[in-house]
Protein backbone atom coordinates (compact mmCIF):
# COMPACT_ATOMS: atom_id res chain seq x y z
CA UNK A 1 0.00 0.00 0.00
CA UNK A 2 1.03 3.58 -0.90
CA UNK A 3 1.36 6.39 0.59
CA UNK A 4 -1.71 7.63 -1.29
CA UNK A 5 -3.89 4.82 -0.43
CA UNK A 6 -2.74 5.38 3.23
CA UNK A 7 -4.44 8.84 2.89
CA UNK A 8 -7.63 7.72 1.10
CA UNK A 9 -8.01 5.24 3.86
CA UNK A 10 -7.92 8.00 6.55
CA UNK A 11 -10.36 9.83 5.03
CA UNK A 12 -12.64 6.79 4.24
CA UNK A 13 -12.19 6.07 7.80
CA UNK A 14 -13.16 10.02 8.88
CA UNK A 15 -15.86 9.68 6.99
CA UNK A 16 -17.16 6.35 8.33
CA UNK A 17 -16.78 8.20 11.93
CA UNK A 18 -18.95 11.03 10.29
CA UNK A 19 -21.48 9.04 8.69
CA UNK A 20 -24.19 9.13 11.38
CA UNK A 21 -24.32 12.81 11.12
CA UNK A 22 -24.51 13.15 7.46
CA UNK A 23 -28.20 14.69 7.38
CA UNK A 24 -29.45 14.67 3.53
CA UNK A 25 -29.51 10.57 2.79
CA UNK A 26 -28.46 11.59 -0.76
CA UNK A 27 -24.93 12.60 1.06
CA UNK A 28 -24.72 9.07 2.55
CA UNK A 29 -25.41 7.73 -1.01
CA UNK A 30 -22.49 9.57 -1.96
CA UNK A 31 -20.38 8.58 1.04
CA UNK A 32 -21.22 5.06 0.21
CA UNK A 33 -20.02 5.10 -3.37
CA UNK A 34 -16.67 6.97 -2.39
CA UNK A 35 -16.28 3.52 0.42
CA UNK A 36 -17.46 1.10 -2.03
CA UNK A 37 -15.11 3.22 -4.60
CA UNK A 38 -11.83 2.82 -2.53
CA UNK A 39 -12.58 -1.20 -1.66
CA UNK A 40 -12.51 -1.94 -4.97
CA UNK A 41 -9.47 -1.08 -5.50
CA UNK A 42 -7.77 -3.15 -3.30
CA UNK A 43 -9.16 -6.10 -6.11
CA UNK A 44 -6.77 -7.19 -8.12
CA UNK A 45 -7.85 -7.70 -12.38
CA UNK A 46 -8.78 -4.97 -14.61
CA UNK A 47 -12.03 -5.49 -14.39
CA UNK A 48 -12.03 -3.97 -10.80
CA UNK A 49 -9.42 -1.34 -11.39
CA UNK A 50 -12.05 0.15 -14.77
CA UNK A 51 -14.85 -0.11 -11.75
CA UNK A 52 -12.82 1.98 -8.78
CA UNK A 53 -11.95 3.90 -11.66
CA UNK A 54 -15.22 5.15 -13.28
CA UNK A 55 -17.45 4.91 -10.20
CA UNK A 56 -15.07 6.95 -8.71
CA UNK A 57 -15.72 9.55 -11.97
CA UNK A 58 -19.40 8.80 -11.45
CA UNK A 59 -19.76 9.63 -7.75
CA UNK A 60 -17.78 13.07 -8.16
CA UNK A 61 -19.76 14.16 -11.20
CA UNK A 62 -22.33 13.14 -8.58
CA UNK A 63 -21.29 14.99 -6.02
CA UNK A 64 -20.03 17.90 -7.84
CA UNK A 65 -23.88 18.33 -9.48
CA UNK A 66 -25.26 17.84 -5.98
CA UNK A 67 -23.18 20.95 -4.98
CA UNK A 68 -23.83 22.99 -8.31
CA UNK A 69 -27.77 22.32 -7.17
CA UNK A 70 -27.51 23.39 -3.60
CA UNK A 71 -25.86 26.09 -4.16
CA UNK A 72 -22.51 25.10 -2.04
CA UNK A 73 -19.71 27.01 -4.13
CA UNK A 74 -16.82 25.63 -1.95
CA UNK A 75 -17.78 22.16 -2.62
CA UNK A 76 -18.15 22.27 -5.71
CA UNK A 77 -15.07 23.89 -6.80
CA UNK A 78 -13.07 20.99 -4.50
CA UNK A 79 -15.14 18.52 -6.32
CA UNK A 80 -14.47 20.59 -9.68
CA UNK A 81 -10.57 19.97 -9.35
CA UNK A 82 -11.19 15.70 -8.71
CA UNK A 83 -13.53 15.88 -11.84
CA UNK A 84 -11.08 17.69 -14.13
CA UNK A 85 -8.40 14.96 -12.88
CA UNK A 86 -10.36 12.83 -13.70
CA UNK A 87 -11.35 13.44 -16.79
CA UNK A 88 -7.43 14.34 -17.84
CA UNK A 89 -6.69 10.54 -16.60
CA UNK A 90 -9.55 8.94 -18.31
CA UNK A 91 -9.07 10.35 -21.54
CA UNK A 92 -5.23 10.98 -21.63
CA UNK A 93 -4.84 14.26 -22.68
CA UNK A 94 -2.21 16.49 -22.47
CA UNK A 95 -1.35 18.93 -19.02
CA UNK A 96 -2.38 16.52 -16.53
CA UNK A 97 0.81 17.42 -14.78
CA UNK A 98 -0.49 21.03 -14.58
CA UNK A 99 -4.04 20.07 -13.09
CA UNK A 100 -1.85 17.90 -10.53
CA UNK A 101 -0.02 21.06 -9.71
CA UNK A 102 -3.58 23.05 -9.33
CA UNK A 103 -4.42 20.73 -6.60
CA UNK A 104 -3.28 22.77 -4.08
CA UNK A 105 -6.16 25.01 -4.99
CA UNK A 106 -8.54 22.27 -3.36
CA UNK A 107 -6.30 21.87 -0.73
CA UNK A 108 -6.51 25.69 0.87
CA UNK A 109 -10.56 25.67 -0.20
CA UNK A 110 -10.65 22.55 2.31
CA UNK A 111 -8.82 24.72 4.76
CA UNK A 112 -11.62 27.51 4.30
CA UNK A 113 -13.84 24.79 5.31
CA UNK A 114 -12.51 23.95 8.38
CA UNK A 115 -12.61 27.16 9.40
CA UNK A 116 -16.33 27.13 8.68
CA UNK A 117 -17.08 23.61 9.93
CA UNK A 118 -20.53 24.51 10.91
CA UNK A 119 -21.41 25.79 7.90
CA UNK A 120 -20.15 22.50 6.05
CA UNK A 121 -20.54 19.87 9.00
CA UNK A 122 -22.81 17.94 6.64
CA UNK A 123 -20.36 17.81 3.97
CA UNK A 124 -17.23 17.39 5.66
CA UNK A 125 -16.91 13.65 5.51
CA UNK A 126 -17.18 13.47 1.38
CA UNK A 127 -14.78 16.28 0.97
CA UNK A 128 -12.52 14.97 3.34
CA UNK A 129 -12.39 12.11 0.89
CA UNK A 130 -11.92 14.30 -2.30
CA UNK A 131 -9.21 16.35 -0.71
CA UNK A 132 -7.41 13.06 0.51
CA UNK A 133 -8.01 11.44 -3.15
CA UNK A 134 -5.90 15.24 -4.54
CA UNK A 135 -3.30 15.42 -1.71
CA UNK A 136 -2.65 11.83 -3.15
CA UNK A 137 -2.64 13.25 -7.13
CA UNK A 138 -0.26 15.79 -5.57
CA UNK A 139 1.89 12.91 -3.98
CA UNK A 140 2.29 10.89 -7.48
CA UNK A 141 3.00 14.05 -8.96
CA UNK A 142 6.34 14.62 -6.69
CA UNK A 143 7.38 10.62 -6.62
CA UNK A 144 7.29 11.60 -10.60
CA UNK A 145 9.43 14.83 -9.89
CA UNK A 146 11.88 12.86 -7.39
CA UNK A 147 12.49 9.80 -9.98
CA UNK A 148 12.79 12.03 -13.17
CA UNK A 149 15.31 14.05 -11.80
CA UNK A 150 17.57 11.22 -10.18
Amino acid sequence: MHLGKIIVAIAILIGLILFQKTKPKILKLFLAGFILNFLSSFFYGDLFFYFSFLSFGIVVLGYFIYCLYTKNWIPSLISLFALVSFIFKAQHWPYETEIRTAMVIPIILFLTTLYNFKKYKNQISIITFIVAYEISEIIRLLNYIITANS
